[in-house]
């Protein structure tokens, strides 16, 4: 063994290097504790959403939306839960069983909720066989008279009166979203058209056109999104399978039905939205819309609600790019409606401005519990290793204590001179100590004294032990002795 190799072993063995190798360990667990906590409260927070039904439009845009906090490392995530419509979604969020929920503004089924985003605005569109002569000729008239009375002449045509709708048979649209039939008995009953001055029925949107032709309907009713290829579509299928002009509008009283529903609001269609050769509508439609909101539960925190709803608006860009048939908007603050916007929404529009403390002051209280707990963690632990100076002197202080019982229950000399073996092996553990402390050995707090003084009660019980024994062993040297003192 070379002397270096020596060298380092002596060190490695010195109480120096235990010291040392303490601290490390202390330093490495501090520093992996610290690192666990961080990721655990810096995590994103994972919200789980109810949309429905599977394989809907609806179903893949929150999907790619999802896709899209993920990809920009938003602190708020979305976890889908698939349901097969609006009606479960909402009996999910009440349960408590999701944090959030895709639902229809009509929607019955959930007593209190709060709106994050509006993911879409469909429409409530009316079409039925027209005469394009007349509808000519009534265009004419109403340019030929004043501008105010051509504007009170497109609104009218631009929904269907009452009377003309009493007697039809009208067919409404089941889309992918499910059925609207009790939405349009409950708008048109406003109006006083019920059954069986009416006949309502409903099939699928992809039959209406069919349906139509074949005389079996009047009226198709559809709730669509106009800004939807698909609606063209439609619409233009419906124009074709009746081989002449297609009278579109909206439900009459359309603001009278937003006043008093408030799961629907009043909404105009520019003229040629549908599309055509002979662009369709030929005027402004005013009728009413429907909303498929993102909704969460009132008691959602007011900063989780912000997270999200800043992360999903800056979102919206890329979404809209990506497909039209959502629009991704915050909801209105001062309407009264179905949904009213969450407390985070408002925020996040009226940018409320607040200090410093005010902002932060729950994460700065809780920065202070968590410092203060540390604080206390390492005392311990530094205890309980032996790091400090105070826990060296508790020790030494319960050894003197307990070597003082020890002394006065002793027995025999055997016992004593154990005793007397460990506090000298005490002293000499103790006088390094003080030596790396510089302490002035004459000082009353050296622990030499104590010792000292130890030693000379194991020597009186010693000679207490002696006296009553017939053979006394040979007595060992007082400590003050093998101290040198």
């Amino acid at each position: 063994m070379t002397p270096r190799t020596k060298a380092l072993g002596d060190w490695l063995a010195s109480d120096r290097a235990r010291l040392v190798v303490r601290w490390l360990t202390t330093i490495l667990l501090v520093a992996a504790g610290t690192a666990i906590t961080w990721s655990y409260f810096s995590r994103p927070t994972t919200l789980k959403v109810a949309v429905g039904p599977a394989g809907s439009k609806r179903e893949a845009f929150v999907g790619a939306l999802a896709r899209s906090l993920v990809e920009a490392r938003a602190p708020v995530r979305l976890k889908l839960v698939p349901v097969k419509g609006s009606a479960e979604a909402a009996a999910l969020l009440e349960a408590d069983k999701v944090q959030l929920a895709v639902v229809r503004s009509d929607e019955p089924r959930i007593a209190d909720a709060r709106s994050i985003v509006v993911l879409d605005r469909r429409s409530l569109v009316l079409a039925m066989r027209g005469d394009p002569k007349a509808k000519l000729a009534a265009a004419k008239d109403a340019t030929a008279e004043s501008p105010e009375s051509a504007e009170d002449s497109t609104a009218t045509m631009s929904s269907f009166a009452p009377e003309r709708l009493a007697g039809k048979r009208l067919l409404v649209a089941v889309d992918e979203l499910g059925s609207n039939l009790a939405l349009v008995r409950r708008l048109l009953a406003h109006s006083g058209l019920v059954e069986p001055g009416i006949s309502i029925r409903e099939a699928p949107a992809d039959a209406i056109a069919t349906e139509m032709a074949a005389g079996r309907a009047d009226v198709a009713v559809y709730l669509l999104d106009p800004s939807e290829t698909t609606t063209r579509a439609t619409i233009a299928q419906l124009t074709e399978k009746l081989a002449g002009a297609v009278l579109v509008g909206g439900v009459p009283s359309s603001e009278g039905l937003a006043a008093i529903y408030r799961d629907v609001a009043s909404t105009t269609l520019a003229p040629g939205v549908f599309g055509g050769i002979h662009p369709s509508p030929a005027e402004k439609i005013t009728t009413v819309a429907m909303t498929d909101e993102l909704v969460a539960e009132s008691d959602m925190s007011d900063a989780i609600g912000a997270q999200l709803t800043r992360a999903l608006l800056d979102k919206r860009g890329r979404m809209l790019a990506q497909s039209t048939a959502f629009e991704l908007e915050a909801p209105p603050l001062d309407a009264l409606r179905r949904f009213m916007p969450h407390a985070g929404v408002s925020a996040v529009i009226n940018e409320r401005s607040t200090s410093f403390l005010e902002k932060y002051s729950d994460q700065i209280w809780l920065a202070l519990f968590a410092v203060g707990l540390l604080g206390s963690s390492l005392m311990s632990l530094g205890n309980r290793l032996g790091l400090s100076r105070g826990s060296q002197t508790a020790k030494l202080l319960s050894e003197v204590d307990r070597l003082g019982e020890s002394i006065e229950a002793s027995t025999t000399v055997e016992e004593v001179d154990a005793i007397r073996r460990r506090i000298r092996e005490l002293a000499r553990a103790g006088i390094k100590n003080v030596m790396r402390r510089g302490l002035d050995a004459n000082h009353p707090s050296h622990p030499t004294h104590w010792f000292e003084f130890l030693d000379e009660m194991a020597e009186r019980r010693r000679s207490e032990i002696e006296a009553a024994s017939p053979s006394p062993p040979e007595t060992s040297a007082p400590l003050r002795s093998v101290l040198g003192r």
